[in-house]
């Protein structure tokens, strides 16, 4: 065999083996178990979708980010962390999924990255914990749990637009808080409300419901707001144990 034709064959080898294992991600789940098998020594649990790309469905008005995420972490020694960093990114390339940097301005060898496709969006990045180990963070969330996290957050869009019909228009909503009061038969929420072109920039915006599943907006702030603020007994029901401030500026609690 000539060293040309030996050569090629060298090269179609490498090729198929680079090429073989590349695929289209259609889950969450593909992606972690994809992780699973190739890189070693991750640990597995559900995460924050906080760290996720914002997402527009097709004819949504507004960006949202989905709840929870599925998601691998792994600890590695500094002087493994770019090699690590590098494979992670390698294993991401090869499903399918484009990768942008979050920020132009990031700098170092381990930036935060968005890797996305039509079916899967996913964050890679990296932080150092107390023994300087580095963390090295994936998650990952199905376009279709963007969908349901805007089925579930457009009651707090539509309160949010009615009661502020002077505000610009709402860019993206996402929920920091949705759970059970104290009081029996209410929940409350806390949505952080991103307007666009703004001084003001994002709000946090609480809700409450009511026994009957009704929900209702109460107010949007930036900061803890005074007692007397919560003004009604449904109010008061929903919120109780809040922190808020007292007449005197001193720290209180929501009470019935």
């Amino acid at each position: 065999m000539g060293v040309g034709l030996l050569a090629l064959v060298v090269f179609g080898v490498y090729w198929y083996g680079q090429n073989i294992k590349r695929t289209t991600a259609e889950n969450a789940g593909q992606v972690i178990q994809k992780f699973e098998g190739s890189l070693r020594g991750g640990k597995v649990a559900e995460g924050s979708g906080s760290v996720l790309s914002a997402y527009q469905s097709k004819g949504q008005s507004y960006f949202v980010k989905p709840e929870k995420a599925q998601a691998i972490t792994y600890k590695v020694a500094p002087n493994k962390a770019e090699k690590t960093y590098k494979k992670a990114r390698h294993i991401l390339d090869r499903q399918g999924l484009t990768g942008k940097l979050i920020s132009s301005k990031q700098v170092g060898t381990t930036p935060g990255m968005y890797y996305d496709n039509e079916f899967v969006h996913c964050y890679l990045g990296a932080q150092t914990d107390e023994n300087n180990n580095a963390l090295l963070h994936v998650a990952c969330a199905n376009t279709k749990a963007y969908q349901d996290a805007e089925r579930q957050l457009q009651v707090f869009y539509d309160l949010y637009a009615q009661n502020n019909p002077d505000k610009k228009a709402i860019v993206g909503i996402t929920i920091s808080s949705l759970k059970d009061s104290l009081s029996k038969g209410y929940k409350t929420a806390e949505i952080t409300i991103v307007k666009d072109n703004t001084s003001e920039g994002a709000v946090n915006a609480l809700y409450y419901q009511t026994p009957d599943g009704t929900w209702h907006y109460f107010k949007a702030t930036l900061l803890e707001i005074y007692c007397e603020e919560y003004n009604t007994p449904d109010i008061q029901k929903a919120f109780i144990g809040k922190p808020c401030y007292d007449a005197n500026m001193n720290f209180s609690s929501v009470k019935p």
